[in-house]
């Protein structure tokens, strides 16, 4: 009888203790998932703390101008954050920066280039490789006819936007002409040459994207776009080179490496053509009075 008292008493410490147990189990079971919705909640909050920064620019994560946008991307001109623009000694693009200095100085820049390739096209050629050949082309056109030239790059070099920028001003290069070619894969019937200004439609730099334009149209076999402003992707956006360079500056697309008959012309006729420019832009320095 003893016995069986104490397996009973046994038996109801032993439930008594299982009870105890499973009930800890799940206070800890409850604490613990009171703990990860905290945390997830903070992280979401955190997401869009940051997402917000992101959108306004108060954020100390972003990565400068020139690394951040691509060789032909767009940059509008850089404000404080009082909403007025940075103190410039001249507004960009203004020819007013270099015409003291007695010298006829071109800045030539030959886009892309190393493990930047640029445009593909048909498959032929790479832009970076064209832009280099038609830049070396007119460096000698010029330099035949007593202009200063500087270059960005003369290989394969990879040169960073703000670098060739920087270039172009620091020696108060009277114009830089950038050297591009276009594509457009979805119609390879379109092809032709066209050349880009500052969407303020600056005098001086407006007036040697003409010159140039006119030139490569007497040709007889260059399809003329025309001068063209802002950039590709709205009139009221600039491409990098025309936003950043104190001097005046275009930017040239020497036709479409999707077109045949583009690639034909400037592969075949570039010495000729670098000759026509370099006449041009002697036209433009004339009537400049430098």
């Amino acid at each position: 009888m003893r016995d069986k008292r104490r397996r009973g008493s046994a038996q109801k410490r032993s439930a008594g203790y299982r009870r105890r147990y499973k009930q800890v189990m799940l206070n800890r079971f409850i604490f613990g998932g009171i703990i990860i919705i905290i945390i997830l909640i903070g992280t979401i909050i955190g997401v869009k703390m940051h997402r917000a920064g992101l959108e306004t620019g108060n954020t100390d994560t972003d990565k400068p101008v020139s690394e951040k946008e691509s060789e032909n991307a767009t940059q509008n001109t850089s404000v404080t954050n009082n909403n007025e623009p940075e103190e410039n000694s001249h507004p960009v693009n203004n020819a007013a920066n270099h015409k003291d200095d007695g010298m006829r100085i071109i800045c030539i820049d030959a886009g892309h280039g190393g493990k930047d390739g640029g445009a593909e096209g048909d498959g032929t050629g790479y832009e970076k490789d064209d832009a280099l050949k038609m830049a070396l082309a007119l460096q000698k056109a010029l330099e035949k006819r007593n202009i200063t030239v500087y270059m960005t790059r003369t290989d394969d070099s990879h040169v960073p936007l703000e670098e060739r920028i920087n270039l172009a001003n620091d020696v108060k290069a009277d114009l830089m002409v950038s050297i591009h070619r276009n594509e457009y894969k979805q119609d390879e019937s379109i092809k032709g040459f066209e050349t880009w200004v500052h969407s303020s439609m600056p005098a001086d730099s407006t007036d040697a994207a003409k010159k140039i334009q006119e030139a490569l149209n007497s040709t007889g076999y260059i399809n003329d776009r025309g001068v063209k402003f802002g950039s590709q992707t709205s009139p009221q956006e600039d491409l990098y080179i025309n936003s950043h360079c104190k001097g005046p500056s275009i930017l040239m697309e020497m036709g479409f490496m999707s077109n045949s008959d583009d690639n034909y012309v400037f592969r075949t006729k570039t010495d000729e053509l670098a000759e026509i420019m370099a006449d041009a832009l002697i036209r433009w320095f004339d009537a400049q009075g430098l």
